[in-house]
């Protein structure tokens, strides 16, 4: 009895490789190994960035100092501030900026952050750095109290030094000696001058 033979054609379909894999002699998709990265359909692992830890695959984030715009980019750009541009985490891939701030490389302030069911407000101090609005009204109002009370103490000094002065002269004493204690309050007083233009 003559056998037949039966032929039927088939496909075999390879998918291409992803995000956080490459190509491995053109056979197989192979992930990518810590240190390494791919965030495109490359056909093989990069090296991690500047700026950049990569955990492998496709997950990288940047290290404390650098920042980036988005999870799909691999650039990283250095920070002017280490303070505000955190590490970021494996699983928060996008910058990680410290609390109160945002935007392009964490120089922004942020508005409003809710703090266990409290509002904090957040704005630009005269360094430039962003503060609690509460506690830099209160710092302040206490170096504000400080000058006021600074100068009243000044003030004393000044009237006490002039009656001391009026006594001397009275007593008898030559002008030029009598007048040595006005001389020290004229120079704190340019001091303190100078301090009020300065700051």
């Amino acid at each position: 009895r003559q056998r037949q033979q039966f032929i039927s054609p088939f496909k075999i379909l390879f998918r291409y490789c992803i995000a956080g894999e490459e190509n491995y002699l053109d056979l197989t998709c192979t992930e990518c190994r810590e240190g390494f990265y791919s965030l495109r359909n490359d056909t093989s692992c990069r090296q991690c960035p500047l700026g950049g830890k990569c955990y492998g695959s496709y997950q990288l984030s940047p290290r404390k100092g650098y920042w980036r715009i988005n999870n799909l980019t691999e650039y990283f750009v250095k920070c002017p501030s280490n303070n505000y541009c955190l590490e970021g985490k494996e699983d928060q891939r996008e910058a990680n900026c410290a609390e109160g701030t945002t935007g392009n490389l964490c120089q922004s302030c942020q508005p409003t952050v809710v703090l266990k069911d409290k509002e904090v407000h957040y704005g630009k101090s005269e360094n430039g750095d962003c503060v609690d609005c509460d506690k830099m009204t209160f710092v302040g109002y206490a170096i504000a109290i400080s000058k006021v009370l600074l100068g009243l103490a000044f003030l004393m000094f000044t009237i006490y030094t002039q009656s001391q002065v009026i006594e001397r002269v009275n007593r008898g004493e030559s002008a030029e000696k009598a007048i040595r204690p006005l001389i020290l309050v004229k120079i704190l007083t340019n001091f303190f001058q100078t301090l009020a233009i300065l700051f």
